[in-house]
């Protein structure tokens, strides 16, 4: 494996961040956190933006599905797991908005956590080296669903501890360009990773702003503007499956012709 000391590095940096949050005081869920605004019902959908609006991530991910199932290579399984889990985002988040309380919120991280953790696996695949993608890529699966299940069981016991699932989302979007500037490789993969970390920032931005756009009085607010943004985020990566499976396709057609 090649430039091995840049891979010590980035396991190093990634042991030191997981050390820092141990030594932190456990960080509990905000209790206004389920109070979005404009939670109007419109034809018998309770909070019916913040719902309708996960329709983004689940046409996304059909999208992306069929695209990375015509692949023949060894991301087939990665990005056809990511898109299942983009469809599964906006089915478990139109559940949570239906009625949100902590139970609810759970069918939504954890399938979050399970594309956070794919794209990471995707990006060290890429960037670095397929075989300890597919090493860790089981690993940080698990990883995820355990951060959501220790958040839940923490909050039921009266002592909530988000730690965990904070560095499940946080840490593949400050990771991911560390990769990029550590490993330079050429490759359509890096022409999509700008996109979608400005599209996360600017999503993340609008969930905090979301009380502060309804008030303006315009019939927004950021929740649903969030949903949507992201689901903008990864449409670079459904093209970048598309024109892969493409290749692939042309790849098995010569196979069969000769």
């Amino acid at each position: 494996m090649r430039n091995e000391w840049k891979l010590w590095i980035f396991l190093a940096c990634s042991l030191m961040s997981l050390l820092v949050l141990a030594f932190l005081p456990p960080i509990s869920q905000d209790p206004h956190y389920h109070c979005f605004a404009g939670d109007n019902t419109i034809f018998g959908i309770p909070c019916a933006a913040n719902v309708v609006s996960n329709l983004g991530f689940i046409l996304v991910g059909v999208v992306g599905f069929l695209h990375s199932s015509k692949l023949v290579d060894a991301r087939r399984p990665m990005l056809m797991f990511f898109w299942f889990a983009m469809i599964l985002t906006g089915l478990g988040s139109a559940y949570y908005h239906w009625s949100p309380n902590h139970a609810r919120l759970v069918w939504d991280r954890i399938p979050m956590s399970l594309a956070f953790m794919t794209l990471l696996t995707l990006a060290i695949n890429e960037h670095v080296h397929s075989r300890l993608a597919k090493r860790i890529w089981i690993p940080l699966l698990a990883a995820g669903v355990i951060s959501v299940v220790h958040w839940y069981l923490s909050e039921k016991a009266g002592k909530g501890d988000l730690r965990w699932y904070a560095w499940v989302q946080f840490y593949p979007m400050l990771a991911i360009p560390i990769l990029l500037i550590m490993y330079q490789r050429a490759g359509a993969w890096k022409s999509i990773w700008l996109p979608i970390l400005l599209c996360y920032a600017l999503a993340k931005g609008l969930e905090l702003a979301d009380h502060t756009l309804w008030n303006w009085g315009i019939g927004l607010s950021g929740h649903p503007l969030k949903h949507l943004l992201a689901a903008a985020a990864v449409v670079p990566v459904v093209q970048w499956t598309k024109v892969y499976a493409s290749a692939s396709s042309k790849l098995v057609q010569e196979i069969n012709e000769t």
